[in-house]
């Protein structure tokens, strides 16, 4: 049997961002994190092309658009994957209800600015989760230093809570929002999320 070809340092370095990055990478971000790693010249291009080579036969490809680089599943993989999951409701945790509370709000708002309300670090699964639902998407980017995203909530969140507009969301947050005290959590707020009997 016939030993797998080392991945290059690089290629695993590039493939260890993807991983981990729960929004599409821009080129220029990737160029920037390889950069440090090596003194040597390399084609971000070409490296993309042999781990693209190397990951299909694992169901992975690479989405590259405008947006940037992004690790996905094959559609015959995605498809499969669907077969097995159970079709249930979403469970979502009190910080991914937190945050999305707070996109519905405050939006169009930056990661950055999500933490600096909650006080935490926002986690990327909990983005992901809500991006993955579909009830908060991009939109634009922020004309500040790094050009952060910019996420918004979604029409489909409206329609999956079962409610008229965008605005009767927003409104009821806000006022339950702006009750509270500089000290109190966002605890009240998920709630509000989470006993409007989401049905997805």
């Amino acid at each position: 049997m016939n030993q797998a070809k080392p991945i290059p340092k690089l290629q695993a370095q590039l493939m260890t961002l993807l991983i981990s990055a729960d929004e599409p990478l821009p080129a220029s971000t990737l160029l920037q994190y390889l950069a440090e790693t090596t003194q040597q010249p390399f084609d971000l291009d070409g490296l993309l092309i042999n781990l693209e080579a190397a990951i299909l036969p694992l169901g992975l490809r690479l989405k590259i658009n405008a947006a940037g680089v992004r690790l996905v599943l094959i559609p015959e993989q995605q498809a499969w994957l669907q077969h097995f999951l159970p079709q249930s409701a979403p469970k979502l945790s009190r910080a991914a209800l937190e945050i999305l509370a707070i996109v519905v709000v405050k939006q169009p708002i930056t990661r950055a600015e999500i933490e600096a309300i909650r006080g935490v670090q926002v986690s990327s699964g909990s983005m992901q989760q809500l991006k993955d639902l579909g009830w908060i998407a991009q939109q634009g980017q922020k004309q500040v230093p790094g050009l952060p995203y910019l996420w918004v909530s979604t029409d489909k969140l409206v329609q999956d809570l079962g409610l008229a507009s965008a605005q009767q969301l927003h409104d009821e947050l806000t006022k339950r929002l702006n009750d509270f005290k500089a000290s109190q959590s966002l605890e009240n707020a998920s709630a509000i999320v989470e006993n409007a009997k989401i049905d997805v």
